[in-house]
C-alpha cells in the first residue's frame, strides 16, 4: 500500500492552459474553486516564475493575484446533521453493503419489528433539538435512512410531523435515502408536504444494477432498475428532483458513461463513490477504474452543459473546490448516525458502536464521550491528522478519503485511504474537466 504523499509537489496554485489561449488556476493550499484564465490573465501569469510569490508591486501581477482569490465560498452556517436508521432492514441484500447488523431481505410485513418506535420520536427529537440550542446551532438535518426507511413511511411522517408542527427555534430539514424500491403513491405526498429530499441509491446501469439490486421473490431474483425508471418519471412529473448516489464497484465501473447519459438527460445529478469494501482493492482493478473515470471526466469537461455543473451534477467522493478540508465529512464534530434503538454511532459505518441512547440522554453528554475517545481523534480533531496524507499537495480537497474505509481495511487512520491511487490520479483530470466546462460557458455566452 502506499504510504508517503501520493504527490510530494507543494500545495499552492496549479496553473495549466486551456484550447484557445486560455488557462486555468486551482489553489490546492487555499482552495476557492477553479478560476479560469482568459488569454491575456493566463499570458501573464504564464510569465511569472513562482506564482505563490505573487507581487503586489506590479500592476499586472497584482490583477493577476486578485482574479485567482475572488469569490470564494463563505463557510455554511452552523448544522447538526443526522443519519438516522428508521429501520434496521431492507428489501435488498447487497453484498458489500457496509451497515453493521443490518437485516436483508426484509419484507414490508415484517419491518415494523426492525424500526424506530414511534414513542422514541418525541425523546430524540427534543434532545437533538436541546442540543442544537444549548450550542447555538441554527439548523438540524435529518437524513431518514436504514436499511430502506421506506419500508416504514408511517415512522417517517411522524418524526416529520412532530418537527413541524410548531416553531421550535431551530430550522429542521429532511432528506430521505432510498433504494428506488418505494410505492410512488405513498412516498409523494410526504416528500411534497416537508419538504424532503430525495437522494437514490444506484449500483451501475440496467442490468450490472439489477444484478446486485434485487428483491427476491417466490425464490427468483427480480431487478430493481425498472421500478427506478418508473418511479424517477413519476417524481419529475410531480415536480420532485431526485438525486443519484452510485457506488462503483468492480462490476459497474464500465456503466459510467451510459449511467451519466441517462441521469444527465433528465436533467438531474449524481455523486460517484467508491466501494468501500474490507479488502483493499487490487492495484490492476484500481487502474481500470481509474483510466474509467479519467475518460468519463474528460467527456463531460467536453459535452456536459455548462447548467449542469460538473461539481454538483456529476460530483466524485466528498471533494469540495471551494473549502480547505482535513476530513472528508464531519463525522464526530456535526455529524451523527442514530440507530433504531437510539444509539449515537460516529457515523453510518460503525453503527456496531453506540456511545449512549439519544432517546433518553442528553445529546450534549453523547458528543462529549464521543469526542473524548482516543479512537475518534483523527474525526474529532482533523487537524491532528497524521501519515502520508498530510504532505501530499491534493490533501485539502481530497483529505485522504474515507476514514472509516482506511481503519476497517488498514487498521488505522492516519494512513492513505486504500483507493488513493485512484484519487491522485484522477484529481487533476477532475479538475481539468470543470475548467474545461467553464470555458464553454464563458465562449457560448460571449458569442
Amino acid at each position: 500500500m502506499l504510504t508517503a504523499p501520493y504527490s510530494a509537489r507543494r500545495k499552492g496554485y496549479h496553473i495549466e492552459s486551456l484550447p484557445g489561449g486560455y488557462g486555468f488556476a486551482f489553489n490546492f493550499d487555499e482552495p476557492a474553486g477553479v478560476k479560469l484564465l482568459n488569454p491575456t490573465l493566463y499570458s501573464a501569469i504564464r510569465e511569472m516564475p513562482d506564482i505563490s510569490k505573487l507581487s503586489s508591486a506590479n500592476p499586472r501581477m497584482n490583477v493577476a493575484l486578485a482574479e485567482l482569490a475572488r469569490n470564494p465560498r463563505s463557510a455554511p452556517p452552523p448544522r447538526l446533521n443526522v443519519w438516522l436508521h428508521v429501520v434496521n432492514g431492507c428489501n435488498f441484500a447487497c453484498h458489500y453493503c457496509y451497515i453493521p447488523h443490518l437485516n436483508r431481505n426484509v419484507s414490508k410485513s415484517e419491518i415494523g419489528r426492525h424500526s424506530l418506535k414511534k414513542e422514541s420520536v418525541h425523546p430524540l427529537l427534543s434532545n437533538l433539538i436541546a442540543y442544537c440550542k444549548e450550542h447555538r446551532i441554527p439548523e438540524l438535518r435529518v437524513i431518514f435512512a436504514g436499511g430502506e426507511p421506506t419500508l416504514n413511511l408511517p415512522l417517517v411522517e411522524a418524526f416529520c410531523r412532530e418537527a413541524t408542527e410548531e416553531d421550535r427555534g431551530v430550522k429542521i430539514g429532511f432528506g430521505i435515502i432510498s433504494n428506488g424500491s418505494f410505492h410512488f403513491e405513498e412516498l409523494i405526498p410526504l416528500l411534497q408536504r416537508y419538504k424532503i429530499n430525495i437522494s437514490l441509491s444506484a449500483d451501475g446501469f440496467e442490468d450490472s444494477h439489477d444484478r446486485i439490486r434485487y428483491e427476491i421473490s417466490n425464490g427468483r431474483k427480480i431487478g430493481s432498475w425498472q421500478k427506478i425508471l418508473l418511479n424517477v418519471k413519476l417524481l419529475l412529473a410531480s415536480g420532485v428532483s431526485p438525486y443519484f448516489l452510485y457506488t462503483v464497484t468492480p462490476n459497474n465501473y464500465n456503466d459510467i458513461s451510459k449511467f451519466a447519459s441517462f441521469v444527465h438527460g433528465n436533467r438531474l445529478g449524481f455523486r460517484l463513490s467508491l466501494v468501500r469494501e474490507r479488502a483493499i482493492p487490487p492495484m490492476e482493478l484500481q487502474k481500470a477504474i481509474t483510466d474509467e473515470l479519467r475518460q468519463v471526466y474528460r467527456s463531460l469537461g467536453e459535452t456536459l452543459d455548462p447548467q449542469l455543473p460538473i461539481l454538483r451534477y456529476a460530483a466524485f467522493a466528498e471533494w469540495d473546490l471551494y473549502r480547505k478540508k482535513y476530513s472528508p465529512c464531519t463525522s464526530c464534530k456535526n455529524y451523527f448516525a442514530i440507530d433504531t434503538k437510539g444509539g449515537v454511532a460516529t457515523c453510518q459505518m460503525r453503527m456496531d458502536r453506540s456511545y449512549g441512547n439519544a432517546t433518553s440522554e442528553q445529546f450534549s453528554k453523547i458528543v462529549s464521550r464521543v469526542q473524548q475517545d482516543s479512537a475518534n481523534r483523527t474525526l474529532a480533531n482533523p487537524i491532528s491528522k497524521e501519515g502520508g496524507c498530510v504532505g501530499c499537495e491534493f490533501f485539502h480537497v481530497c483529505a485522504g478519503g474515507c476514514p472509516q474505509h482506511t481503519f476497517q481495511t488498514i487498521g488505522v487512520m492516519d494512513h492513505p485511504s486504500p483507493w488513493c491511487r485512484v484519487y491522485g490520479t484522477l484529481m487533476p483530470e477532475y479538475i481539468r474537466a470543470i475548467a474545461r466546462q467553464l470555458q464553454r460557458a464563458v465562449i457560448a455566452r460571449n458569442c
